[in-house]
């Protein structure tokens, strides 16, 4: 099935590139027929009062020139289709290879060989995109304009020329002054982390359930640039359609200008001017598109050389260190918190740690740092006395187990989706899915655990079963830090009392952390913290 999934797709992604091409040279060639039949007009058959011909000439003109708003038709949607369909593809394969990878891991596969794996995975998914396509097709027809004009009116050739070269530096300017600005604000809403945090958060998911967090970081780190070149064009703002709407106009002006120097000179005609004005209005387009395939190739080789070096085998962190013996975690630097030992807050086994306070307040942030997944902006963690930055990866994620608020289902049954493929927790998977009720839920599906999950979306599970699987996946793990991030927020009564015992019966034998506002869960922490 992978093999004639993937031949459907190389099959589709040709023929999107061949119809695009193709389509792009038809539109550039009828274009011409308007400029070369004025040129006809001006100077043959209205001296020689040819009016059947120019009736002729008049039908053709008005063929070509529906024909090309209809393959400019056809080009954008075949342009729409196949992105839509392509971020699509992009997505499942990114889903698929993610959880197959994992998987392999589980399985004690070589996280070496995984890496590489899921590499090539990827990147078959980083598809050139169709406008920058269409760019290298238009980039001859450039030259074809420039030198028509040249050999319809010699020396005129030198204002498109002169404008096209003050446009695209003009534009090039302005493209890097708007990508600074973004990055300076942090502009994320261009549309190129809607697939980004989907795939993300099937990582966080699979994660806290102790899987390789190396590769999701990789990933998290790849994800943005490569979806980032596949939308270069969507830069095009206010700004940059003013400026292109400027130097049309200028280009126009230029050419008629010398253009009519040159016929009063007596070296071109009338329906020369005409020609190379109308030649020269369709240039700016062309070489808007050419600036803008310029300006995404630097973050295209960069994604491929981030690819080259975070899957590379030989990738490794020398400065990291292992994990020995019981567990204990401080942190220090948090703002509201104070010990008289100036040590921070320690915690060690036996220890429930309830945070609380206002939304948008840095608790789930303090909670993901704890888990590893990004550096705190003021607490110092640490584990046995070492800087959990300097923590093996893979050795850390062995140790801690985190819920998510909002956890990610993945394509599988209930119980691969509990076990995450680990076949060593099965045995345990049911017993906890049995304390905390989950069993009694799954009894409604024909298959019970064997359910396979084909839609894992939002909306097709209630939000109070996806936080159960999530606690199931996390205590099955055992491991002897459990995160919760507001787990229990969409649970019914009942399950929010199973949970609690739940957690009272391991508390003896692990530091449990929960980001709770419920005053029964509140209760049952022995150490508090207000963010």
């Amino acid at each position: 099935m992978d093999y004639i999934a993937s031949y459907h797709e190389t099959h589709y992604s040709r023929k999107f590139i061949a119809d695009i091409v193709i389509t792009t040279a038809l539109i550039q060639l009828f274009g011409l027929i308007l400029p070369l039949s004025v040129l006809v007009v001006y100077d043959k058959i209205i001296p020689n009062n040819a009016v059947e011909s120019l009736v002729f000439l008049s039908i053709i003109v008005i063929a070509a020139v529906l024909a090309e708003c209809f393959l400019r038709y056809l080009q954008e949607s075949v342009i729409a289709y196949s992105t839509s369909r392509n971020d699509y593809l992009y997505k499942n394969r990114l889903l698929r290879a993610l959880t197959t990878n994992f998987r392999n891991i589980n399985e004690g596969c070589n996280v070496s060989a995984v890496k590489e794996n899921l590499a090539s995975d990827i990147a078959p998914s980083i598809s050139l995109p169709l406008r920058r396509i269409i760019a290298y097709t238009e980039l001859p027809f450039l030259v074809l304009f420039l030198v028509l004009v040249a050999y319809i009116a010699s020396w005129v050739v030198l204002a498109p020329l002169l404008v096209v070269l003050a446009y695209y530096w003009v534009l090039r300017t302005a493209l890097h002054i708007q990508a600074e600005a973004k990055q300076v604000n942090g502009d994320k809403q261009d549309g190129i982390s809607i697939i980004a945090r989907e795939a993300l958060g099937c990582v966080e998911t699979i994660k806290a359930c102790g899987a390789e967090q190396q590769i999701a970081s990789e990933y998290a780190r790849l994800a943005q640039p490569a979806l980032k070149s596949r939308h270069i064009f969507d830069m095009l703002s206010a700004d940059l359609t003013a400026i292109t709407n400027v130097f049309s106009q200028l280009i126009i002006i230029a050419a008629v200008s010398l253009g009519a120097i040159a016929y009063f000179n007596g070296q071109i005609s009338i329906g020369s001017i005409a020609a190379i004005t109308i030649i020269s209005g369709r240039i700016i387009p062309v070489v808007q598109r050419t600036a803008l395939t310029f300006h995404s190739r630097d973050e295209w080789d960069a994604s491929k050389r981030q690819f080259r070096h975070l899957f590379s085998s030989a990738a490794s962190n020398p400065g990291e260190v292992k994990l020995t013996g019981d567990i204990d975690i401080n942190i220090q630097g948090l703002p509201g918190h104070h010990d008289d030992d100036g040590e921070g807050m320690k915690l060690s086994k036996g220890d429930i740690l309830v945070i609380s306070g206002a939304n948008n307040a840095g608790k789930s942030k303090l909670l993901f740092s704890l888990a590893g997944l990004c550096e705190h902006d003021q607490a110092v963690i640490s584990y046995c006395g070492i800087d959990v930055r300097k923590i093996s990866n893979r050795d850390l994620t062995a140790h801690i187990s985190l819920c998510p608020q909002k956890p990610k289902l993945v394509k599988g049954s209930f119980l691969e989706n509990i076990t995450m493929y680990d076949k060593s927790r099965i045995s345990a998977a049911y017993d906890v899915s049995n304390e905390i009720g989950l069993t009694k839920d799954l009894a409604k599906f024909p298959k019970s655990f064997d359910e396979y999950l084909e839609n894992v979306d939002y909306g097709v599970f209630h939000q109070g079963m996806r936080q159960k699987i999530a606690i199931a996946r996390c205590l099955c793990s055992d491991t002897p830090v459990l995160l919760f991030d507001e787990i229990n927020s969409d649970m019914d009564p009942e399950s929010n009392n199973l949970f609690l015992e739940a957690i009272k019966r391991r508390q003896k034998d692990h530091i449990i952390i929960l980001v709770s506002q419920q005053s029964q869960f509140i209760n049952l922490g022995s150490k508090y913290l207000c963010v």
